[in-house]
């Protein structure tokens, strides 16, 4: 189902017309139309004026000549990230901007999340409460008019705008659904993953430790993005047959990393057991308070939905350990194709929930994929820090405490 109409706005309109012909032939004459009877890109460009639906909108951009794409994203000072050294960066964006849509300032904002002196105000209507830092608790996620009292110790809010409003409008109500991590959030592998590499590689004779294997989790799936497949991967999720193999060449790596002394055989073969026991429930654990906030959830009407970059068959595991009742549905990255924080994930995240992106929490304990990422796509986001060692001071620290407004 398609996203709605997209209202173009007039001033756009006009600036598409005069402009996108001179990328695509400078030597065409006049503004561009709907109806202009011209051939291959330039209907494709001249489509796009046709009031479109969004999901038709990005069809139709995608079918635009791959220089003509690279001079629109050149648009974007997303690529000027490198170039920007100013100390202090002050970002305003009205949310209701039919020019330059305000997700465009959240990614930048989740772009430049790193650096100090970033600051980022969303201007709203005055009937859009808004998000406000506390004095009393430096409480970047304290809902309420400026001058109330902070929702998480009941002091006063100095009414400074949040320097993580990275947020749309309906802060002060109830999300329509709440999106949870799994690995980390909801549960965990018992015993730890890499711990059924050693079991998988003992039998096959081969010894790997979990101290060898540690480094190699992230240089692989570096490795996997040099080659084409690693963040993006499509490619492989067309079924779980292909899903398995690529997987297996995943683990493989990580063996080959860690010093494994084996032959491509029982590589391949220990690579392929991998995939066979991870997916097993009887590997997976449940925190302790993970059925306790869905059932607090589904008592107060908000559904909840699990969105982890994660195996293949992690709905089946999810049904298997007791969460089928309290969860929507289980979007995995092994089946969408896309690992957070590539936004198509959180996309299809967002079309499975089927409501507004600001009306949505997402839940999880990683910084970049679990709050920029999902603040960028216009979701609420709040991390889970279950040890207290993040620094930051809105995160929860069980997920008794998350935020139902």
């Amino acid at each position: 189902m398609g996203r709605g109409p997209w209202a173009v706005d007039q001033l756009t309109r006009r600036v598409f017309e005069r402009t996108l012909p001179s990328l695509l032939a400078p030597s065409l004459p006049g503004p561009l139309s709907p109806q202009a009877g011209r051939g291959g890109a330039e209907r494709v460009a001249g489509a796009l004026l046709a009031g479109l639906d969004a999901d038709a909108a990005a069809v139709a951009l995608d079918a635009l000549p791959p220089p003509v794409q690279a001079r629109l994203d050149a648009l974007s000072p997303l690529v000027q990230l490198d170039a920007i050294h100013a100390r202090r960066i002050v970002l305003c964006h009205d949310e209701g901007d039919n020019v330059i849509p305000v997700g465009e300032s959240r990614r930048l904002q989740a772009a430049l999340g790193g650096r100090a002196g970033v600051r980022y105000v969303e201007l709203a209507s005055s009937s859009t409460r808004r998000l406000v830092g506390c004095a009393g608790c430096a409480s970047r996620g304290s809902w309420g008019a400026s001058g109330g009292s902070c929702t998480r110790c009941s002091g006063k809010q100095s009414g400074e705008a949040c320097a993580a409003a990275g947020y749309a409008r309906g802060m002060d109500a109830a999300p329509a659904a709440v999106l949870f991590d799994f690995d980390g959030t909801l549960g965990t592998y018992r015993p730890a993953h890499l711990e059924l590499y050693v079991r998988a590689a003992a039998e096959q004779g081969v010894r790997v430790t979990v101290d060898a294997l540690r480094p190699t989790v992230e240089r692989s799936w570096q490795e996997l993005e040099r080659r084409g497949g690693g963040i993006a991967h499509a490619q492989h999720s067309g079924n779980e047959a292909g899903y398995r193999r690529w997987r297996g060449q995943l683990h493989r790596l990580r063996l080959e990393f860690a010093g494994a002394r084996a032959t491509p055989e029982q590589l391949d073969a220990i690579g392929a057991r991998i995939v066979d026991i991870e997916a097993d429930p009887a590997h997976f654990e449940l925190y302790a308070d993970a059925l306790p906030a869905l059932q607090r959830l589904q008592a107060g009407g908000i559904a909840a939905y699990i969105v982890s970059n994660h195996m293949w068959r992690l709905p089946e595991v999810a049904a298997a350990i007791g969460l089928g009742p309290y969860v929507r549905s289980v979007l995995t990255s092994a089946r969408v194709g896309y690992r957070k924080p590539h936004p198509r994930l959180y996309d299809a995240a967002i079309a499975a929930a089927g409501r507004p992106a600001g009306t949505l929490l997402f839940v999880g304990d990683h910084y970049a994929h679990d709050v920029e990422g999902p603040r960028a796509a216009g979701m609420r986001a709040v991390l889970l820090d279950r040890a207290g060692t993040s620094g930051d001071a809105s995160a929860i620290h069980t997920l008794a405490e998350v935020p139902l407004g």
